[in-house]
């Protein structure tokens, strides 16, 4: 089991969980992918 965090400025936590495997080059791409849909605003 991984996990790969990303905290805001605001604090606000936001990770993903990977059951099976490791982080690898297409979960790392995965994850701001979702970080940029739930966002509302721009993010960088």
């Amino acid at each position: 089991m991984s996990l790969v965090p990303a905290i805001p400025p605001r604090g606000k936590m936001r990770f993903m969980i990977i059951a099976k495997g490791r982080v690898n080059a297409g979960v790392f791409i995965e994850f701001p992918r979702r970080l940029i849909k739930g966002a509302g605003r721009k993010s960088f």
